[in-house]
């Protein structure tokens, strides 16, 4: 299973975060910085304690595990079906 690297999975996520405001000014990028910096400072602690790190959830894992069979075999149908086995396995 392939997923993105650390860094670019945070670059996607900052861009869904800053594309979903309808104005984006320099006060509300420094409080997303500022959660952003919670977000670390917590997973620092957690290394430093040497705690385990918090296991995902199955859902996520089994509809990971779907979209990856979907993308795999998408050379066997057509566009059309493998936009809705995608959209169908994103949807729940």
């Amino acid at each position: 299973m392939t997923t993105l690297p650390p860094a670019a999975a945070d670059i996607t996520q900052w861009l869904n975060i800053l594309v979903g405001r309808t104005y984006v000014d320099v006060y509300s990028i420094i409080k997303e910085f500022q959660k952003e910096q919670q977000n670390v400072d917590c997973q620092i602690e957690r290394i430093l304690n040497e705690e385990p790190k918090p296991k995902s959830k199955k859902n996520t894992f089994e509809r990971e595990k779907q979209i990856m069979s979907v993308l795999n075999d998408r050379f066997n149908h057509t566009t059309i079906d493998f936009l809705k086995g995608i959209a169908y396995n994103l949807s729940f």
